[in-house]
């Protein structure tokens, strides 16, 4: 059987066979990534104190009080499909000039903003749970970095910047966020919390696909050199 293609043509499909396969290799990379994120994220240490600079999603237990009038909303935050928001409330501990923001985790919020939620929080000296870790932070940082309203309370935000947060609080804060564990009687709803949003799995999935791209563009390739071998033959 004859085999005849065109140069051009096995060019754009032998280009977007590399291009399928190392997207496919990237998502590969990222999944064993992700799993390693995992099984830092399972094995992490509990700390007795914050006397040393803490691995993230180190687990701790701090005692201080609840700033009930300051609270820095993250926004775009999905629960359940709803529209909400992670909310930060400040922590001030007896034996530490910082700060430490705890994320007590989401509250709905209306799709127009046109109200911000009411935000219990609990009076007196209290004990809290959870891993530190760091801020959320966007994948690309387009334009300038978000700017608060001093002295309005509370406020909203998307990815803030620390320098921007110490400004706004007039105080130093600890470098970390607490996350809230669960079974916390402080915290909201959606406290799940986990290194990653998008797992191993699904990046072994999109690996897939991409390899399978790159297999049927070598396949369209043969088919298509078989077909022009058989009319030349013709």
């Amino acid at each position: 059987m004859k085999f005849k293609t065109h140069w051009a043509l096995t060019l754009l499909l032998a280009t977007l066979g590399v291009l399928f396969f190392q997207l496919g290799r990237w998502q590969s990379e990222r999944a064993v990534g992700k799993e390693g994120a995992q099984a830092a994220f399972d094995d992490a240490a509990t700390l007795p104190s914050l006397d040393a600079p803490a691995p993230d999603w180190s687990h701790i237990t701090l005692s201080g009080t609840l700033d009930s009038q300051r609270h820095l909303l993250l926004d775009n935050k999905l629960f359940r499909g709803r529209p909400g928001v992670h909310v930060l409330t400040p922590l001030a501990l007896a034996d530490r000039e910082e700060l430490v923001l705890v994320n007590r985790g989401w509250l709905p919020l209306p799709v127009d903003r046109s109200s911000l939620p009411t935000i219990s929080t609990p009076a007196g000296r209290v004990t809290v749970s959870g891993r530190l870790a760091q801020l959320s932070q966007p994948g690309v940082r387009l334009g300038e970095p978000e700017t608060l309203q001093l002295g309005q309370w509370p406020q909203l935000l998307v990815y803030p910047e620390w320098a921007t947060l110490e400004a706004a609080l007039d105080a130093q804060l600890l470098r970390q966020v607490l996350y809230l564990d669960a079974s916390d009687a402080a915290g909201f709803e959606d406290r799940q919390w986990a290194p990653f949003t998008m797992g191993p799995d699904r990046h072994r999935a999109y690996a897939v696909q991409w390899y399978g791209l790159c297999l049927t563009a070598f396949v369209i390739w043969l088919v298509l050199g078989f077909n022009a071998g058989r009319r030349s033959a013709a």
